[in-house]
């Protein structure tokens, strides 16, 4: 009794490098999902983002981002339609070529039509990338 999805999906993504140290890139994508709360058929992904990758030096680089998704619930009962934009930053220090530690902070404020799915969520952490 599920409707189905009858559509494009598509990605693409645009790189420039105005300097070697440096790019930009913009990301759009649409695709399908399942939903997660059982709630309709199917989710209608609709997505873009910017993000910005500097290297301020030979150890330290930094990264910010952008993205907003746009999801339609589907066959949902009550028309269920979220907006998610979702942004931060990362900063890396190199301490050997392969031994790298980070930073990083993410906002994710996700807002609904429907309350109960409204939620903003913050992350925040370290990390540490080690390669032989």
């Amino acid at each position: 009794d599920r409707e189905d999805f009858a559509g494009n999906s598509w990605y693409g993504e645009i790189k420039w490098k105005p300097r070697t140290y440096s790019n930009f890139r913009i990301n759009t994508a649409s695709r399908t999902e399942e939903p997660p709360s059982g709630r309709g058929d199917y989710v209608d992904v609709t997505e873009w983002g910017i993000d910005w990758r500097h290297e301020w030096s030979d150890r330290i680089a930094s990264r910010i981002r952008y993205l907003q998704i746009d999801e339609i619930y589907k066959g949902d009962p009550e028309g269920r339609e979220d907006t998610g934009i979702i942004y931060g930053f990362d900063v890396d220090y190199a301490m050997r070529r392969w031994l790298v530690f980070g930073l990083f902070f993410t906002q994710d404020d996700h807002q609904s039509n429907l309350e109960e799915f409204d939620y903003p969520h913050s992350v925040a952490g370290l990390t540490l990338r080690a390669s032989l």
